[in-house]
């Protein structure tokens, strides 16, 4: 290599080649031979586009100590943070770095001025290591102005805790961000629309909103956000203050925006008039919509809705409006779900209408995998057939996710080479119940740690999902050539009509043996005679469309005095209040399982669902883990009327797992827990016939 340049192209492509020993090679030689030659900028920016955050840093401070400029500590440390678990860590390299800046001769702006603005932007940058991880508050934070290499290290680091799910983190980090940049309304509305809204964070952001000064078109976009994550966290009041100052504000001519926010506050009081029954209010403020559509994007959100309130009594009107509703590509935020669309047209026989919901949203997924293999031809999911035979099946962003879609690709495509990736607590499982198949797991930073999960997707394209894409992924990608989003395998099943090719005879999950023995004994030890049935509903995680969607804990208490059963705990997010509250209600003790982790150890439900005689479960990912065990399982869904009819057959079984069965989400939300009533006294009376 020329003394006067880094040799960037080798770098690449050695990086591209997940090469790590001999990239750390490269970097270390030329650091140490050449760490101010030209180049050595490009060199560590190609280093962070393949997530070697190490090297890029060992590079930049490299050229900080041979003098080549006292910011490049700063810009050093703002690439390390992901490989540092604790604030602290971070804060003591800045300190580090910091006491060096006076001792080095720069050869570029080495004054005293450039000198202490980098040593500002080092401490600043400690600042915010040690917000991050909760040791300072924001004012704290920010009661001096923050330098803007520290500025713009707050948004480098939104989007990796954004994606690595976690939420919290995100979010006082964009909390962070919006103070000490005071960005332009639109990077607020989308900060706040982004990392906020969905995600929980609700009293954060409407502190944020409400203290902007806003114009009246801004300020109505700020109330119709304010009304959202209102009707979600059932913060009435704020809805009801919303809605009245839309009313206020929505008489003059409004922009594109502000006509997108009025729409999406118009939809959530449709939302809200049909969770109360006001089914004529609702058809009032549809048909109100679409007489005053502004765009298509608009029109389409006010069809959907109207096929929402017309779906209860008239499937086949709905659908109509479903299907106008479908021909625009986006809509303003509205608390109507795409895939309920799926479902209803599915009930109806429209099956090239459920196929296209499912087909667009996994077609818009795919181009952000492309650079896992650059080389796959385009595939269709309109039949098994044609996707490839050989690749990667990716994981999804959640246990129930993976469950069920894996459960998928076995039952149409079980013949087929694929590397398919699973949350690790199900890899050995799954590889029992299908050895001529390779899983892989993937991490979350819950269970290995912050700098473990970014060590874990060393050497991967930065433009790639995170989450979904360790480095194991990447290079099982290269190996195959080709890779399958999970969002396919609902299309390939829709366009199938649910017949598939290698129904799941045999479970898609392999407990052990000698566990499930176990649990049969001490089920044996404990039940009195009685049929054992598992019980798990939606405990965390509230949220107003979560309330209508699934059982309470109140309602499961319920359900245990309707039978002789005995009633076992299969939930992993319960509470202790809510365990009393139940057993208060039934009148019956709720049996838990010794020594058993439910959320962590999810072997352990498996074997312990399959000793069950029964599990009844809400639709949760312990449905699909135990139903994929070889678990009889009944599904008590009932969060809009058709729910799972993209799945469920005509006489309840599912198409994909065949031990699982579907109560009736067409009764409503008493009738599915009278269904489920009857079936658990059903098998009380079977069992002592």
């Amino acid at each position: 290599m020329s003394s006067d340049a880094w040799d960037a192209s080798r770098l690449k492509l050695v990086l591209s080649d997940f090469d790590l020993e001999r990239a750390t090679e490269l970097v270390t030689s030329w650091s140490v031979s050449a760490p101010t030659a030209t180049g050595y900028r490009a060199a560590a920016e190609d280093c962070v586009a393949m997530r070697r955050y190490d090297l890029a840093a060992r590079i930049r401070i490299a050229a900080f100590r041979a003098g080549a400029d006292p910011y490049e500590a700063a810009y050093a440390v703002d690439a390390l943070w992901r490989h540092t678990d604790r604030g602290e860590e971070s804060a003591l390299i800045c300190a580090q770095l910091a006491a060096e800046v006076e001792e080095i001769e720069f050869k570029h702006q080495g004054d005293a001025f450039h000198r202490s603005m980098a040593t500002q932007a080092l401490n600043d940058l400690a600042k915010l290591a040690r917000y991050e991880c909760g040791e300072l508050s924001l004012e704290e934070c920010v009661a001096q102005p923050m330098h803007g290499i520290a500025v713009d290290a707050i948004w480098r680091r939104i989007w990796p805790a954004h994606n690595a799910l976690q939420f919290s983190r995100a979010q006082r980090l964009a909390e962070l961000y919006l103070v000490a940049a005071k960005p332009d309304v639109e990077t607020t509305f989308y900060t706040i629309e982004t990392f906020f809204v969905d995600y929980g964070g609700t009293q954060a952001a409407l502190r944020i909103l409400d203290g902007l000064q806003l114009s009246p078109d801004a300020d109505l976009r700020r109330q119709a956000l304010r009304m959202a994550m209102a009707y979600e966290s059932g913060a009435d009041d704020v809805f009801a203050d919303a809605w009245a100052r839309i009313v206020e504000l929505q008489g003059g001519a409004l922009g594109e925006a502000a006509q997108r926010s009025y729409a999406s506050a118009v939809l959530f009081r449709i939302r809200t008039a049909l969770n109360e029954g006001l089914k004529s209010a609702a058809h009032e403020l549809c048909e109100s919509g679409l007489r005053t559509r502004s765009s298509v994007s608009v029109a389409g959100a006010f069809e959907l809705a109207k096929g929402f309130a017309l779906e209860a009594d008239d499937l086949a009107s709905a659908v109509e409006h479903y299907e106008l509703g479908l021909q625009a590509e986006d809509y303003p935020r509205n608390p109507f779900g795409l895939y309920s669309v799926a479902d209803a047209c599915a009930a109806a026989g429209r099956w090239d209408i459920c196929y296209g919901v499912f087909e667009r949203y996994a077609a818009r997924l795919r181009p952000h995998y492309g650079a896992l293999a650059p080389q796959q031809p385009i595939y269709t999911t309109a039949s098994a057939d044609s996707l490839p035979r050989s690749a990667v099946f990716l994981s999804g962003w959640s246990v129930g996710d993976d469950t069920f879609r894996y459960g998928l690709l076995r039952a149409h495509c079980s013949e087929n080479d694929y590397t398919v990736m699973l949350d690790g607590r199900l890899v050995a499982m799954a590889q029992r119940a299908q050895p001529n198949w390779r899983f892989l797991p993937h991490t979350r930073v819950h269970e290995v740690g912050w700098s473990q999960f970014w060590k874990d997707r060393s050497g991967t394209p930065e433009v790639v999902d995170p989450l979904r894409c360790p480095r194991s992924t990447w290079r099982a990608a290269h190996d195959h050539g080709a890779v399958i989003l999970q969002e396919d395998l609902l299309a390939v099943h829709a366009a199938h009509r649910m017949v598939t090719r290698y129904p799941n005879e045999t479970p898609a999950l392999e407990p052990e043996a000698r566990r499930v023995n176990l649990y049969r004994q001490w089920l044996g030890e404990v039940c009195d005679g009685a049929p054992s049935i598992a019980l798990s509903w939606r405990s965390g995680l509230q949220s107003t469309s979560r309330a209508v969607s699934f059982f309470s804990a109140a309602e499961m208490g319920r359900l245990a005095k309707g039978a002789p059963a005995a009633w076992v705990l299969l939930q992993y997010d319960w509470t202790p209040d809510e365990i009393d509250q139940i057993q208060t209600i039934a009148g019956r003790q709720i049996l838990i399982a010794p020594d058993l982790d439910i959320r962590r150890d999810l072997e352990g439900v498996a074997a312990l669902a399959r000793a069950c005689d029964l599990v009844m479960s809400t639709g949760v990912a312990t449905r699909d883990i135990c139903a994929a065990a070889g678990a009889r399982v009944y599904s008590i869904s009932f969060g809009w009327k058709y729910a799972d009819f993209w799945r469920r057959l005509e006489d309840g079984r599912d198409s994909i797992f065949p031990t699982l069965k579907h109560a009736d989400p067409t009764l409503g939300r008493e009738g599915v827990l009278d269904q489920a009533i009857t079936m658990a006294n059903d098998l009380c009376l079977n069992r002592h016939r």
